[in-house]
């Protein structure tokens, strides 16, 4: 019997840990995906004030309804440092890093690292629609896309392996959470049958 006990804390000791893993888990997957706004604005705008409150890295996303968001191409804005107007290099996003909030669909374009100071964020060049995606959305929305409607979004992000090691994390806090309460429940059988 104290056997059984000392089997049953032990899987239940796994629930906690599966908690405490999930909570970091989640607040990885939101510094890659919601961090701070530093700036905002319609791609009409052209020229945005960026103010970068301190050194480290952020992302340029694009945001607005999931059909335009998605047939974007071409979009190549530029960043440079009012003092010194020297240009800031723009890495571009591997792969598509997407996110659905309150505020609509929203894509990462580019990251970048930068020192805190004051900036100039350079949306002149609109993006363009290319021809075979644009007729598809049309078809789903009922009208033409217009680049121009979109807005552009300037946050401070975190490297992309965090989103990643965030997803793998939260699945390593399931199988401990569900792990923890199934073998804490049946534990007593298997020893009783084994014995």
């Amino acid at each position: 019997m104290p056997m059984v006990l000392l089997a049953r804390l032990a899987f239940i000791a796994l629930i906690p840990l599966g908690i405490f893993l999930l909570i970091k888990a989640i607040k990885l997957i939101r510094a890659s995906f919601f961090g701070d706004i530093i700036a905002e604005a319609k791609l009409v705008q052209q020229l945005v004030a960026l103010a970068i409150p301190e050194e480290g890295l952020y992302s340029i996303w694009l945001r607005g309804s999931k059909s335009q968001v998605l047939s974007v191409e071409g979009f190549r804005p530029t960043i440079w440092e009012n003092t010194t107007r020297l240009l800031v290099p723009l890495a571009a996003t591997i792969g598509r890093m997407q996110a659905s909030d309150s505020d609509g669909f929203r894509t990462k374009v580019f990251s970048f690292s930068a020192s805190a100071g004051s900036y100039t964020l350079d949306v002149s060049e609109l993006p363009t629609v290319p021809t075979v995606s644009g007729a598809v959305a049309r078809f789903f929305t009922g009208k033409p896309i217009d680049p121009a409607t979109l807005v552009v979004q300037v946050r401070k992000t975190k490297p992309t392996f965090y989103g990643v090691f965030g997803i793998l994390l939260c699945i390593v806090s399931g199988f401990l959470l569900i792990g923890g309460i199934v073998f804490a429940i049946v534990i007593g059988e298997i020893i009783n049958a084994n014995s």
